[in-house]
């Protein structure tokens, strides 16, 4: 049995890409179960019905150690799966005091040395890292970056990291854009998507956008603790009839295929599945250098399906130079074929 590990059904992409895997290998007969800290959350819904569901009626990953000690103690899986970092250290701390050890099989959705810079507690951080994640049987990295990072900044060997690229369930997206009532308004439009939180540099973006020229409408799809800072950024800066703050849509894809543009501003980030779903409904992106392993995802797309920027001013230039994108019924996918969730799987599997 695999045992997948969330801390509740959040609607992170890390949580998308666990539950896009232990559908599929539900789906191909696996005995896939998936353990909870909190069963709550959007994403909920996403679950296949069928696939067991254990709930440790936690809110923080401290006060859930013993019980999740004993739920694998009692569950005895052949492979724990976990994807977020603080989560991935949790279950490495909890499986060294069993008796009988599955395998430990961890996917970084963030650049480690990131997770060690933004943590509070980053000594200790940095200390589990170099420690702890040497325990586990794989490493999967949604980059080469990322894989490097791990063997020359912690010393993990090779033969633990593995490149799993994030999947994208494009059957769902496609299915969902069926029902998208088509409709491109004059403006230029750019979309952006993402817990508002200070990672994703949303800030930034609206701080940018007050010194665009043209007219053109921002809509940021997400929820977050900076959700009332950042409406009272756009009412200083009289941006109420050009930027909205949308809220969380479940199925965003619609708004990705209606868009000129989807723009990452993000301050860090491990590899972003909202940026992969406007690539697969041919959305062009326009992304921060700082996002993760964009550079990687450029080299893999057309030429002009990633625009990069390093600089504030780079980015206002670039945006004064923009065009309206012609808008078609027909979905042309930018997106790479590896991270289909077919495909994406295929690789997995290989591992299991």
């Amino acid at each position: 049995m695999i045992l997948f590990i969330l801390p509740r059904f959040s609607g992170g992409g890390a949580e998308r890409v666990s539950l896009n895997y232990i559908n599929e290998l539900y789906l191909r007969g696996y005995d896939v179960q998936l353990l909870v800290l909190e069963n709550k959350g959007p994403l909920k819904k996403y679950l296949s019905e069928g696939i067991p569901l254990h709930n440790l009626r936690r809110n923080s990953l401290k006060t859930a150690i013993f019980s999740l000690y004993k739920k694998i103690t009692k569950l005895k899986p052949r492979i724990v799966f976990s994807t977020l970092g603080y989560v991935n250290l949790g279950v490495l701390f909890t499986c060294f005091f069993l008796n009988k050890r599955p395998k430990i099989y961890l996917r970084e959705a963030n650049f480690p040395s990131i997770n060690i810079k933004e943590n509070r507690f980053s000594f200790i951080t940095k200390f589990a890292y170099f420690q702890l994640y040497k325990k586990a049987d794989y490493i999967f990295c949604t980059s080469q970056k990322m894989k490097h990072e791990f063997n020359s900044l912690f010393g993990i060997s090779l033969d633990k990291l593995k490149i799993l690229p994030n999947p994208v369930d494009t059957d769902a997206i496609n299915l969902s854009i069926k029902e998208c009532d088509l409709k491109k308004q004059e403006q230029i439009i750019f979309v952006a998507s993402g817990r508002l939180v200070k990672q994703k540099g949303f800030d930034i973006l609206i701080d940018i956008f007050r010194k665009v020229k043209f007219d053109f409408k921002l809509f940021i799809l997400g929820t977050g603790p900076l959700k009332k800072s950042l409406g009272n950024q756009i009412l200083k800066n009289n941006l109420q009839d050009k930027i909205f703050l949308v809220g969380y849509e479940k199925e965003p894809w619609c708004y990705y295929l209606v868009s000129d543009y989807f723009i990452m501003s993000s301050r860090w980030e491990g590899m972003s599945n909202a940026m992969l779903e406007a690539l697969f409904c041919g959305t062009k992106i326009i992304s921060s250098v700082d996002a993760g392993a964009v550079d990687e995802l450029k080299m893999q797309c057309d030429d002009e399906a990633i625009i990069l920027y390093y600089e504030k001013s780079e980015l206002i230039e670039t945006l004064n130079r923009l065009q309206s994108q012609t808008l078609t019924s027909e979905i042309k996918s930018n997106l790479p074929k590896c991270y289909y969730l077919k495909n994406s799987i295929e690789e997995l599997i290989k591992y299991l």
